[in-house]
């Protein structure tokens, strides 16, 4: 079993993640070199945007708990570990005051079932920041102020047993140790064949020695390189993680191209809200000219609401996918049906907040109110059938089904909301415990666990 790519520009399948939370609320920015922009509040809010980009991407999340445990930059989950496609290589920290980060990635891959090949101790320390795999069997790290000698040799034992090989490159020591500078400071893979790099900082060695990605001509072996301008006094580059695969231009047919347009319009929404969803920026995400979404709609207001009948009814599907495979009672069937309807992809935080972006819509254009009028009535009509055979293989015959549909789609619909909103707060499990046993207590019978 394979638990971890060596190709960092290879779309995210299962991260970890943790919240700034109260450590970060009460760190002390000078003891953590911070610096004067620092706003644990908005720190919070940036990070929770964040995972929820993440999980719009299809990632499965695993949250280490946020406590008040004194490890601010325990939010940075890239420096302590890092995983090969035989298990978790558990770091050891260079900056003291993050010691302790490395317990909490212990805990998280036994938690995940993710062997772990070893653990740096002692003076030997590597900052995962600082490696970066340059094909598959070979680790590039960098030697500063993070990660020493001791630790590169540390990782290279632990790795040579996989037929992987580990070279050490110096770091500039730029404006000193509590610059930060980190190897993928300067370096970040963005595809299979694609790097973004910031030359002027780029260890000597580390170019000369060319590689897959890097060669001073910007090209080597099929692997192009980006890079990055930006003014001296920028301590740090961007890092990429890289979501989806890029989308490449195709002529495709009717129905494809109109997809692509509604795609390109929910992603849009969810990305900026309704507002950033005009005409040219839809025609140049979907990478067709203005005049092409014409040809398909009417008006930006028909392909907003498209997009909107899309998203809902992808979410009714989702939850009656498998009706066929269910179980063979009844009680099973409603039971399986109201689990999917609170659990990924229904619950993902995109749906949520494209949901709620065209709410305002929904409540002024008619067309708007009418997609989503026709698509809340599917899922109740299909969720009263569902309870009206459940009563009745339960031997209570009632004429109030469909009032017990609206309350159950109300209950459903909040415990939605909430975990698309609060993802962390909720597992899978959770919810459809919750939504089961409050279903069978409406009901009044007994639906099983699923």
């Amino acid at each position: 079993m394979s638990y971890g790519p060596e190709d960092r520009a290879l779309p995210l399948s299962r991260v970890i993640m943790r919240q700034p939370g109260p450590a970060l609320a009460k760190a002390d920015a000078t003891e953590w070199h911070y610096g004067p922009q620092f706003d644990p509040a908005r720190a919070q809010a940036q990070h929770t945007a964040l995972a929820r980009i993440v999980a719009d991407s299809g990632a499965e999340v695993h949250w280490i708990p946020a406590r008040d445990d004194g490890l601010a930059d325990a939010m940075f989950v890239q420096d302590p570990s890092f995983v090969t496609r035989a298990g978790a290589v558990i770091l050891n920290m260079g900056k003291p005051l993050r010691r302790a980060e490395p317990a909490l990635h212990v805990a998280a891959y036994a938690a995940l079932g993710v062997p772990v090949l070893g653990q740096l101790t002692g003076e030997a320390t590597v900052e995962s920041g600082d490696c970066v795999w340059i094909d598959p069997d070979t680790l590039a790290i960098g030697r500063g102020a993070r990660s020493n000698q001791a630790g590169i040799d540390a990782v290279a034992a632990l790795l040579a047993p996989q037929g992987q090989r580990v070279v050490g490159y110096d770091l500039p020591y730029w404006t000193g140790p509590d610059a930060c500078l980190h190897l993928m400071s300067l370096i970040s893979p963005i595809a299979p064949k694609m790097a973004l790099i910031h030359a002027p900082l780029m260890p000597y060695a580390l170019w000369a020695d060319g590689g897959p990605r890097l060669h001073r001509s910007g090209v080597r072996r099929g692997r192009a390189v980006h890079r990055l301008r930006r003014r001296p006094h920028m301590p740090d580059a961007p890092r990429v993680a890289r979501m989806t695969p890029r989308r490449a231009f195709t002529r495709e047919g009717e129905e494809a191209r109109r997809a692509a347009l509604i795609a390109a319009t929910l992603d849009l929404i969810a990305e900026g809200g309704p507002q950033a969803a005009t005409v040219r920026a839809i025609a140049l995400r979907a990478g067709v000219t203005q005049g092409l979404i014409r040809h398909y709609f009417a008006s930006k207001e028909e392909l907003t609401a498209a997009a909107h009948e899309a998203l809902m009814t992808e979410l009714t599907e989702a939850s009656a996918a498998r009706l066929d495979q269910m179980s063979d009672t009844h009680a099973g069937r409603l039971a399986k049906f109201v689990a999917d309807a609170v659990s990924p992809p229904v619950t993902a935080p995109r749906a949520v907040s494209l949901w709620a972006a065209s709410m305002h819509l929904v409540a002024r254009d008619p067309h708007m109110r009418a997609v989503h009028e026709a698509t809340y009535l599917a899922f109740r009509d299909r969720l009263e059938r569902l309870i009206r055979d459940a009563l009745a293989e339960a031997g209570r015959f009632t004429g109030d089904s469909r009032d017990l549909a609206i309350a159950a789609n109300a209950l459903l619909d909040g415990l939605w909301i909430e975990a698309g909103a609060l993802p962390e707060l909720f597992s899978p499990k959770q919810l459809k415990s919750i939504a089961i046993k409050v279903l069978s207590r409406l009901l009044q019978i007994s639906l099983p666990e699923v």
